[in-house]
């Protein structure tokens, strides 16, 4: 379920890849619309829900609750951590100088 839902929102990663190929064209908005809700409604259908379905299976009844709150906490901690790393390593790798250079 987790493959098989990435690989299909890739598709519509790629749709929206295809948008800024478009912004001259009146195809840009719909490409943009299509991949927008089709990348979303494919997350929410395969990889988000798992995440819910994921904890009862694999921890005992007495770890449930420890182990789902463990979990969401990492995942708060890297999304906080994220945010405030990621622009420093975007800034020291060079990668906003790359995007200067090749900008499309």
């Amino acid at each position: 379920m987790q493959a098989i839902g990435f690989m299909r929102m890739a598709v519509g990663m790629l749709m929206l890849l295809a948008a800024v190929g478009l912004t001259n064209s009146n195809l840009h908005i719909l490409f943009v619309f299509a991949g927008f809700i089709l990348f979303n409604l494919l997350m929410n259908a395969g990889p988000n829900s798992t995440t819910f379905t994921l904890a009862p299976i694999l921890f005992p009844t007495q770890l449930r609750g420890t182990a789902g709150g463990f979990a969401a906490a990492v995942a708060k901690l890297g999304a906080t951590l994220g945010i405030f790393l990621l622009p420093i390593l975007k800034e020291k790798s060079g990668f906003l100088v790359f995007l200067e250079l090749y900008r499309w």
